[in-house]
């Protein structure tokens, strides 16, 4: 029968546990009859993963039992290959470049994956249970897909057709370079070898443009700056110079050829055309003054000169400047502007000619004047003589009436042997009309080889 316990005692026979509390992870227990406790995970409390730290529960099947294990070891555990691990993170190996942007998922064990040249392989055992859980994903082509006899094929084609896939085809790429086609795929070009490849040069704004094809239209703007081509020509039709055109050194370059002569030059009023390094002669049309051709400077015609009309000389020259047909003679001793001279014929040098012939009753080429020197010259130097035209020579000639006939001088006028006012008036000097008087110092010198004896 049965017996009868009091409060506070014992069982017979037993413990004296009064009831079973189920925790974390546990469900079930009692305080009467036979409780029990069933495992439930969903009672457990959520936390963050300390991947250094925490531990997971396992079923060791070495050792037949439960067992914990760090997370970390777990994670290393599961590595295989191409995938490592490290601190709790898997790391997937970049070993097959061609499998970027394909993205192939194995479900349960009976899917294995294989990748060689360009294709990945996914086999899968041959029964209709075995393929649940295994997901191949592919792109739009190039990929493509095939299944046959428990074995998926995911092909990749590479190319540089429509529709390829395109792969890296140089060791040598580098960040910052740009891309070239190639049959197998692309490779990398550096800013040099792409100029290189296309014969171009640096872009307008560098330094300089190096080399083009031809300009067949199209305008260089303004302010572009010098175009240097070196020793190649420039053609054109109408070549228009804002300011001037100048050689590359003083008589560096020259306007046409023997054979290439330039036509028709215009040049414009009141400007010159000027010769010699020190622009020693000038040509122009003085359109503001005279309305005349004018040239400056020394002038030697070496062939000879047709005048269609009269030739005009200066009745009014400056200070010490002739105007008529002179001639080269050598000095025979020193002489100054406006001395009259004879050739001597014995050393066919310019001597002093005057008038009085000493006494010999003679007329001689030594007492005819045939011209007057224009500037000074030393004895045994080359000179400049007048041999008709105009001459003015303030601090040499006397005063002269205007239109006054002049005359060979019969002595020196204050140490110079120059044309004087008066005939010469003593027996046996020779009279001999040299020109006269355009103004008070300037004669015109015309001689006139007839000449008369004073007796």
């Amino acid at each position: 029968m049965a017996g009868i316990f009091l409060p506070g005692s014992s069982k017979p026979g037993g413990g004296d546990i009064e009831g079973v509390t189920a925790g974390d992870g546990l469900s079930g227990g009692g305080t009467d009859g036979t409780p029990s406790l069933a495992l439930d995970l969903n009672e457990l409390t959520g936390a963050t993963v300390a991947v250094a730290n925490d531990s997971i529960a396992i079923i060791d099947a070495d050792d037949d039992g439960s067992k914990k294990e760090s997370v970390a070891d777990f994670v290393s555990g599961i590595a295989g290959t191409n995938i490592s691990a490290s601190s709790g993170q898997l790391s997937v190996a970049d070993s097959a470049a061609g499998t970027k942007g394909i993205a192939i998922v194995a479900g349960n064990a009976p899917a294995s994956i294989g990748y060689s040249s360009g294709t990945a392989t996914i086999s899968i055992a041959d029964s209709a249970a075995s393929t649940k859980g295994a997901v191949i994903v592919a792109g739009t082509s190039p990929v493509s897909v095939a299944y046959s006899s428990g074995t998926a094929t995911v092909s990749v084609t590479f190319g540089i057709s429509n529709t390829n896939a395109v792969k890296v085809d140089s060791a040598s790429v580098a960040d910052d370079e740009y891309a070239r086609f190639t049959a197998s795929g692309l490779e990398s070009r550096s800013t040099s070898e792409v100029l290189s490849d296309i014969s171009a040069a640096p872009a307008a704004g560098d330094s300089n443009i190096l080399t083009t094809g031809a300009l067949d239209s199209g305008s260089i703007s303004s302010n572009f700056g010098a175009i240097d081509n070196g020793t190649s020509g420039i053609r054109t039709d109408t070549f228009t110079a804002e300011t001037s055109i100048v050689p590359d050194a003083a008589s560096g370059a020259t306007l046409g050829t023997t054979s290439l002569e330039w036509g028709h030059i215009y040049v414009g009023d009141d400007q010159k055309l000027y010769l010699g390094d020190g622009q020693d002669v000038s040509l122009e049309y003085d359109e503001d003054g005279t309305d005349q051709l004018r040239i400056a400077g020394n002038t030697i015609f070496e062939n000879q000169v047709e005048l269609a009309k009269d030739l005009l000389l200066d009745p009014t020259p400056a200070d010490t400047v002739w105007s008529g047909i002179t001639a080269k003679f050598t000095a025979g001793e020193d002489l100054e502007d406006g001395e009259c001279v004879y050739l001597k014929a014995a050393d066919t040098k310019m001597w002093k000619a005057v008038a009085n012939t000493g006494g010999t009753g003679l007329v001689t080429a030594e007492i005819m004047c045939v011209a007057m020197c224009v500037s000074d010259v030393s004895a045994d130097a080359v000179g400049t003589f007048l041999l008709q035209g105009f001459l003015r020579a303030d601090t040499n000639f006397p005063t002269y009436a205007v239109g006054e006939t002049l005359y060979l001088p019969e002595a020196e006028t204050s140490g110079k042997n120059v044309p004087e006012g008066a005939a010469p008036d003593t027996d046996g000097d020779f009279v001999q009309v040299i020109g006269w008087a355009a103004d008070a110092n300037t004669v015109y010198f015309s001689p006139n080889f007839t000449m008369v004896e004073v007796a």
